[in-house]
């Protein structure tokens, strides 16, 4: 148990929980400390991640035990949205949920797994240096990336991602991500994402910016008449869809200018 917080009631809650239990204190607040710190201090072969607001489904188990293990250096699966906290109208009927990247298990030539479902060799993770420590989340702010960036770095060294769509968990909307102010800013923070690891950085932004310019009028027409016309179409999804594309794009601007990962 890696205690990334040092709150106190953790270290006694472990011990009392069960004497097995091995308690971590890693002071550097982070996710990808603690997942790095975790994964250091564990002993088996593989590693697994799975997020604390995730519910695995009653076949995982035997999911897992029906893998090829020797087919993948590291794997992943479904998730799909649970609402615990209740669901506004106007939320996209996708939003939060990875259905399948792979219609049965097999290896995967592109796309990402999702960190909230992640399974990785101990040996592998750490050949390719880990999570990155400047990526993921840290305290409340919102900040991504360090998964896929990882999986990069995976497959440059030729190692190996699998996908099974047998593995499946129920992942918890919280309400924070129920607001439009917080899928604006997400999408400010996606752009400040893809400006990181864009390996043509200059380039990038003149794509972003080109884009916005161009087809920003289109959506506001397109969307517009959804708005007008369509009766499951409402106001924060005309938001959502016109303004978000402009949010993206400041996130590329203000990290090609600013250069930094602190958030406000």
């Amino acid at each position: 148990m890696v205690d990334n917080a040092n709150d106190g009631p953790t270290k006694e809650l472990c011990h009392r929980l069960d004497s097995q239990i091995r308690y971590i204190l890693e002071p550097r607040i982070g996710l990808s400390i603690a997942r790095n710190t975790g994964g250091q201090e564990a002993k088996g072969t593989y590693l697994g991640y799975l997020d604390d607001d995730a519910k695995i489904h009653p076949d995982f188990f035997v999911a897992m035990k029906n893998l090829p293990y020797s087919d993948y250096d590291c794997f992943g699966g479904v998730y799909l949205a649970w609402f615990p906290f209740g669901r506004p109208k106007w939320l996209p009927s996708n939003f939060g949920n990875k259905i399948k990247l792979l219609s049965h298990p097999g290896v995967l030539e592109d796309g990402y797994l999702s960190g909230n479902l992640f399974f990785v060799k101990k040996e592998v993770l750490f050949n390719v240096g880990g999570f990155r420590t400047d990526l993921g989340m840290v305290g409340h702010r919102i900040w991504y990336g360090e998964e896929d960036e990882l999986q990069d770095r995976i497959r440059a060294a030729n190692y190996s991602i699998g996908f099974s769509p047998d593995l499946k968990i129920d992942h918890a909307v919280l309400p924070q991500k129920l607001t439009l102010s917080w899928h604006l800013k997400q999408s400010f923070v996606k752009g400040r994402m893809r400006q990181m690891r864009s390996p043509k950085p200059g380039s990038q932004l003149w794509m972003e910016c080109f884009s916005v310019i161009l087809l920003f009028p289109v959506r506001m027409l397109y969307h517009g008449f959804r708005w007008l016309f369509q009766s499951d179409f409402y106001w924060q999804n005309f938001v959502l869809f016109t303004v978000g594309s402009v949010t993206q794009t400041a996130g590329v601007t203000y990290q090609s200018i600013f250069g930094t990962r602190e958030i406000v």
